[in-house]
């Protein structure tokens, strides 16, 4: 019968891997996650009967409690495209 080729792990390496992802795990906990009633959505489009296209349904600006950002079609790119002020006098955050 052909030996496999896969490597034997590495038990010392899977235990390291596994200590590191329970600390990120506890980390990520921590972070505080908005309630739906902290939002505020102000949809670019008109809310009507109509279903839109998700492309469409998450465009406008964006309001928490922690901050704004307007979603957007990018004329350049026609992708979807999010800006971010990052306070006054020091720009904005786009991607």
């Amino acid at each position: 019968m052909a030996r496999s080729r896969r490597p034997d792990p590495v038990i010392s390496e899977l235990q390291k891997e596994a200590s590191r992802a329970q600390l990120e795990l506890v980390k990520a906990v921590q972070v505080p996650v908005p309630d739906a009633e902290e939002l505020a959505i102000e949809p670019a489009a008109a809310a009507g009967d109509e279903q839109l296209p998700v492309e469409e349904a998450v465009q406008g600006r964006w309001l928490s409690a922690k901050g704004a950002c307007y979603i957007f079609t990018d004329a350049m790119t026609s992708r979807l495209t999010f800006e971010e002020p990052l306070g006054a006098d020091r720009g904005r955050l786009h991607g």
